[in-house]
């Protein structure tokens, strides 16, 4: 979904790199380049039945940090946190689908498949159903709706008449709003927490002095493109969107720019393509909300809503907006 016109939500890819204990499957040998001309699908599985993974050995798909959240936080590892059974996997491939990821929440593969495969894929035992998410790559690129930048805004300094501890420059106002201040005056800055942001990017937040102490102490500490099995989260034509959100918590530059939380640590997931606006956007949060657990995040931050797509059979209803119908 285009983020800029999105409802705001209260709450590439290869991932560059794996934390400890995570889960991390490599499903497939051909490259997705190879399947532009085949849509995407979401196959549900009925069970997970005789899997290779255990409840009572979670390391095998949750980090350690994951597993101590949960036992501060008093939830339990249960059959939903097991991955898709792999044999499950298996079929889809040998039928010739891409399986591009799985989730083990709602169980479920997303592929890119042909009609064909569909219809095999369908009559399987172990598949509960099938849900079309989106267009061929090929399809899309005939049919894509530009992305609409911000227009220019120029900002004007705020004046310093109240005494603070730290020289935020143009983020003072909206620290003062939440009287953020006065927590970074006691020492809460953020130091000891894994946020994940989810969003449609976050264009040159590498190069950009404002997040150079995010790197210098390694606090990046994880980076996916869900979007993109093979893209850069950081590119120059991914969307500022999440370069933007960021700003507001891991920003540093003092007499510009301070954040929010400027000692946290931040996991980058990108789950939004802001070109287009199809179901499968919702179903790339599943996968990204599920990396955030996986690695221990302990805030999910997102400014993402589902509401109006590119092909009007894939809307749903205000009532499916209820904790649980709608996928996301």
């Amino acid at each position: 979904m285009n983020a800029l016109n999105k409802l705001t939500a209260c709450l590439v890819l290869a991932v560059s790199f794996c934390l400890d204990g995570v889960h991390c499957q490599d499903f497939n040998t051909q490259s997705v380049d190879n399947v532009e001309n085949e849509a995407q699908y979401a196959v549900f599985f009925t069970d997970k039945d005789n899997s290779p993974y255990s409840v009572n050995e979670p390391l095998e798909f949750l980090s350690q940090r994951a597993l101590d959240r949960r036992e501060k936080r008093g939830i339990a590892v249960n059959e939903d946190d097991l991955p898709v059974n792999p044999s499950y996997v298996d079929s889809l491939k040998n039928a010739g689908a891409y399986v591009k990821w799985t989730s083990r929440w709602a169980n479920l593969a997303m592929i890119h498949a042909s009609d064909e495969m569909i219809e095999e894929i369908s009559q399987m035992e172990m598949v509960d159903s099938v849900v079309y998410i989106k267009p061929s790559e090929m399809a899309v690129k005939n049919n894509v709706n530009p992305y609409n930048k911000w227009n220019e805004i120029t900002y004007k300094p705020v004046e310093n008449n109240d005494a603070c501890l730290l020289d935020y420059g143009f983020a003072r106002s909206q620290i003062m709003q939440v009287n953020g201040n006065a927590l970074h005056e006691a020492g809460l800055t953020g130091e000891g927490v894994m946020i994940a942001v989810i969003d449609a990017g976050f264009k040159n937040v590498n190069e950009m002095q404002a997040f150079t102490h995010l790197y210098e102490s390694g606090r990046i500490v994880y980076e996916l493109d869900v979007v993109d099995i093979d893209g850069d989260i950081y590119a120059y034509n991914v969307s500022d969107h999440g370069t933007s959100v960021l700003s507001t918590m891991g920003a540093y530059q003092p007499g510009l720019f301070i954040g929010t939380a400027p000692d946290a640590e931040y996991a980058l997931i990108r789950t939004e393509d802001s070109d287009t606006e199809y179901l499968v956007e919702e179903y790339n949060f599943l996968i990204g909300a599920e990396a955030a657990d996986s690695i221990g995040a302990d805030v999910v931050n997102t400014s993402l809503g589902y509401s109006t797509f590119d092909d009007p059979s894939m809307e749903q209803p205000y009532s499916d907006m209820d904790g649980n119908t709608a996928i996301s």
